[in-house]
């Protein structure tokens, strides 16, 4: 099964510096099942926690392999 990876990085050089730690839960992905979207009966969105630890810069996340890039921060 293939997995949709999730990232998220700082969004300048500086920010990548202060970003700090980063964990996603349950892991830093989706099951590749999620997508593409087909918009059926009881469909459940996929769902990963994120946790920035000392989040003191602005941040971007990105659904590798996909044209989805999303700001946070």
């Amino acid at each position: 099964m293939k997995t949709v990876w999730l990232s998220c990085e700082g969004e300048t050089p500086t920010d990548v510096e202060n970003v700090g730690s980063i964990q996603y839960f349950p892991q830093p992905g989706f099951p590749g099942y999620y997508f593409p979207y087909n918009n059926t009966e009881n469909y459940v969105s996929p769902m990963v926690a994120i946790y920035f630890e000392r989040p003191q810069s602005k941040f971007v996340c990105v659904i590798l392999n996909t044209n989805h890039k999303f700001h946070i921060g």
